[in-house]
């Protein structure tokens, strides 16, 4: 990393200056905990919204197509500034980027709190899609950051264990708020979430390599046009890397597939009369089975290797999700969850890794950014895609559709398993 500039600014948010070549054991603890937390509630405030935004839907009598067109509008604009976005992380710090982030999540909720028509939830839907991309972007560029690089296997792992806390604890509290309250409560509990993320980054110190003083709106907008091109050609290098394709491509099929989780499933256990506490137990499940595995995720990476994890993990998770088609049951239902929920406990952190170690350190923004450009195009397509054959060949389906998709591409790493043999020495 770059020798540290000692004229940096004490940070607003903090008593500590910024420091970007030495690593205190006190501080890497007191920052990593602080990201975690924020990430935890902001994943909270996420579900607690989209879990209750396409059963709201629902109970307004929209068809399934257009719950598929308000799941896929989450994604729609993250798709277009994932890049862009790791460019100004990376000069203006990631504070800013966190703060505005989660602004904009309250207001997206404060909006859904007065049950709009269906047009409306689909704006608040774009507003949050660009809240969430952003705060979990500046957290992953964050963790690259705060540490040493060694270290970058271990923090990406405990942050994924945040990350799978927020996954478990959002869907029990969105059902129960539903449950209890309705629709306007749950809304407005994921608005003082958000609100928790701001208070809690105002005491997190800035870590980003570039970060040097506040830009105006002309400032910007030239940091754009200078920088645009040149990390074009930094995102062409980085694709270019064998680890960085397998990366993006196992990350892509695995969310093309989880999109299912906060749209169809949703509306297949609604169909089939469950309350949304119960729905969002089975989706808890999904992540919390997962979190059984995440603690040990570095050990088993170094005994069973990188590529037999993700093998493993997309064969039972196409089990899992494949069999939903056949269950009605709560007991099935929750096994069928359990599996389902392997998948995502490897692949995703897996693939932060590989992406964050074929990318120089002062450029962990950027290639973040690349990576979540490619991971929002099945979040955007996914849900369009579901609904077209559910509109056609009918919800259950969809599940079986998603299965193949994963035992094809376990297969395809088998297959290809002497090739991405650099896979095994990243770790």
């Amino acid at each position: 990393m770059k020798a540290p500039n000692n004229s940096l600014p004490t940070d607003p948010g903090s008593n500590e200056p910024y420091k970007n070549s030495s690593f205190d054991p006190d501080i890497v603890r007191k920052r990593l905990i602080m990201i975690l937390l924020i990430s935890s509630l902001q994943l909270v405030s996420m579900v607690i919204m989209r879990q209750n935004a396409p059963l709201y839907l629902q109970s307004i009598d929209a068809s399934e197509f257009f719950v598929g067109i308000v799941v896929s509008a989450f994604a729609f604009i993250p798709l277009l500034i994932c890049v862009p976005g790791g460019i100004l992380m990376d000069r203006i710090g990631y504070r800013k980027i966190i703060a505005f982030g989660a602004g904009s999540m309250i207001v997206s909720s404060l909006i859904l709190m007065i049950l709009p028509p269906p047009g409306i939830v689909v704006l608040t839907q774009l507003l949050a899609g660009l809240s969430n991309i952003l705060v979990i972007l500046a957290a992953q560029a964050y963790v690259s950051n705060m540490d040493h690089p060694v270290n970058r296997t271990r923090n990406f792992a405990l942050w994924s264990l945040a990350f799978g806390f927020g996954l478990l604890a959002g869907p029990p509290i969105a059902g129960i708020l539903a449950d209890l309250w309705g629709f306007r409560a749950a809304f407005f509990g994921a608005a003082i979430v958000s609100a928790l993320v701001l208070l809690v980054n105002t005491r997190l110190a800035e870590v980003a390599p570039g970060y040097r003083e506040s830009l105006n709106w002309q400032g910007l907008t030239g940091l754009m046009r200078r920088e645009l091109p040149q990390v074009s050609r930094v995102s062409r290098d980085l694709i270019q890397k064998p680890l960085v394709q397998l990366a993006i491509g196992i990350s892509v099929v695995v969310l093309f597939v989880i999109t299912l989780r906060m749209s169809f499933y949703l509306v297949y256990l609604e169909q089939v009369e469950f309350s949304s506490t119960r729905i969002g137990v089975l989706v808890a499940t999904q992540e919390g089975f997962a979190l059984l595995f995440r603690p040990f995720l570095a050990p088993m990476i170094h005994r069973i290797g990188a590529l037999p994890l993700m093998i493993g993990s997309l064969i039972l998770g196409g089990i899992g999700i494949g069999s939903v088609a056949f269950l009605q049951d709560f007991t099935p239902l929750f096994i069928a969850a359990m599996l389902t929920g392997i998948t995502p406990a490897f692949t995703q952190p897996i693939s932060m890794i590989l992406m964050a170690q074929s990318a120089p350190d002062d450029i962990q923004g950027t290639a973040m950014g690349l990576r979540q450009m490619a991971n929002q195009a099945p979040l955007f397509v996914g849900p369009l895609f579901f609904g077209a054959v559910s509109a056609l060949f009918g919800l259950h389906q969809v599940f079986l559709v998603a299965a193949v998709m994963l035992f094809i591409s376990a297969g395809f790493l088998f297959l290809m398993r002497h090739y991405l043999v650099e896979a095994y020495s990243i770790f």
